[in-house]
């Protein structure tokens, strides 16, 4: 099966760099390539400033790195694969890994929930070409298309359901529905101002997080129940939308699957 070839990759991601540094919400755009062990920044557009040239990625990102697919992406609040003890300065990093190249995308401090979307929405799009390219049917889940499970824990949930196949798919299916309705519940509240009761929300998600092996999640929403008024709130819930939607993608593959 035909893939991006390396040499193409700067090619095919140069479109992308110069769509999403025209977003107003966009501070900075940098494409860093792993040479020995480390990161080195090959290309920038926009605001850059006090960026090292190089960085070794930490072991939860070079975790990550080491299982993503040809497409994937996250999102902190800090250059949290280079220096975690740097602390938050507003921007919001969506670091996104395209097989093997690492790209960077820092948003201006306080972006909207809006503007973090249109972000979002030209990476998935170029997601779609990453995928035509490489010569895949996107229409549906596939094994080689999802890449390995990031969040859920499928070994965590067969030990709950004992080995139980039917158990396992109702499992699924339920936390699917309740991170959905949880989640959805989450965003109504603090648009209503309602701190209090979107915390209890997110202390209600969490258990669905557990219960599908998302420790990860789990910490993120944490940090969101915590949040010590709205507005840290809404930092939190932006900063953790990619987690919950990447757990929703890895559960509705799952259970495409096991159909």
């Amino acid at each position: 099966m035909p893939a991006v070839p390396g040499r193409d990759l700067h090619a095919a991601l140069t479109p992308l760099l110069d769509a999403l540094v025209e977003q107003a919400s966009v501070h900075s755009v940098c494409l860093w390539e792993k040479d020995a062990g480390e990161y080195r920044r090959s290309e920038c557009r926009g605001a850059v400033s006090g960026a090292p040239g190089r960085f070794r990625p930490d072991d939860d990102t070079e975790s990550w790195l080491a299982s993503s697919g040809p497409l994937s992406w996250r999102v902190t609040d800090r250059y949290a694969w280079e220096s975690p003890e740097t602390a938050s300065d507003g921007r919001f990093h969506l670091a996104i890994a395209v097989s093997g190249l690492l790209l960077e995308v820092a948003t201006r401090p306080d972006v909207s929930d809006a503007d973090l979307e249109a972000v979002l929405g030209l990476v998935e799009a170029f997601g779609g070409v990453v995928a035509e390219r490489r010569g895949r049917v996107v229409s549906g889940p596939t094994a080689e298309d999802s890449g390995p499970l990031r969040f859920v824990d499928l070994t965590f949930v067969e030990s709950v359901a004992m080995g139980d196949r039917d158990f396992v798919f109702e499992i699924l299916a339920m936390s699917e529905a309740s991170f959905r309705v949880g989640w959805e519940t989450i965003r109504e509240e603090l648009a209503a101002g309602a701190l209090a009761k979107a915390s209890s929300e997110a202390h209600r998600l969490r258990s669905t997080a557990r219960t599908v092996g998302a420790s990860r999640l789990d910490d993120e929403l944490l940090d969101l129940e915590r949040a010590p008024d709205l507005d840290a709130a809404h930092h939190e819930a932006r900063r953790i939308r990619l987690s919950v939607e990447t757990v929703l993608r890895e559960i509705r593959w799952l259970l495409e699957t096991m159909r």
